[in-house]
């Protein structure tokens, strides 16, 4: 039976990747900064995902409330970014459907060094027809990203023949609302490749 979908959309972190950022500068320097980082609505790691700061500025405020060396935090960050694992499922996935005629999209709110070394160093663009990162378009909103990919993607690419895998809750229900299919992807492959068999994918 042929798919009813013509593109597969995927996020990155959390869906297609599990790695973190700055855990090859140790686990607890990498709880510290998560808690930095991730305290005061965000404001830090929302600049960095729009575009506004670079991982250079990341790592010089980093510095300024660990007392590490900005060039030493920047440097280990880069160097992680460029052996993150791939979800081995989730990439099967993306394979299988374009061997399948699907197009493909990669759409993450994410951080300049995504671009500049997670993308080249995982050959992403091998994969995927069109790859999206918030930090690019200095956009964090998910609806105008997968916005700007359907267009990337094509004129016939849209919401209601697209599939959506994403381990965000919010933006499975957005996706679905906008008329497409979502898949709330929670870390458990053999759900996912259950559900993608009874959707003859």
């Amino acid at each position: 039976m042929q798919s009813q979908f013509s593109n597969l959309v995927v996020d990155y972190s959390g869906t297609l990747s599990f790695d973190l950022y700055f855990r090859s500068l140790g686990q607890d320097f990498l709880a510290h900064v998560q808690e930095l980082m991730f305290r005061d609505d965000k404001s830090v790691t929302d600049r960095w995902m729009a575009g506004t700061w670079t991982a250079r500025d990341v790592a010089v405020w980093l510095s300024s409330h660990t007392g590490r060396n900005a060039v030493d935090i920047e440097i280990e960050l880069r160097r992680g970014c460029a052996c993150m694992s791939l979800n081995a499922s989730v990439m099967e996935l993306v394979q299988d459907t374009r061997s399948k005629g699907l197009k493909s999209a990669l759409v993450t709110i994410n951080a300049d060094v995504f671009t500049k070394v997670v993308v080249p160093t995982q050959n992403l663009h091998e994969f995927f027809d069109v790859i999206v990162n918030s930090a690019d378009q200095r956009e964090i909103d998910k609806r105008q990203l997968w916005k700007h990919a359907f267009c990337l993607l094509g004129p016939e690419a849209g919401y209601s023949n697209s599939l959506l895998i994403d381990d965000s809750k919010k933006s499975v229900e957005w996706f679905r609302e906008a008329g497409g299919t979502a898949y709330h992807y929670q870390q458990d492959d053999d759900q996912l490749n259950a559900w993608v068999a009874r959707h003859c994918l």
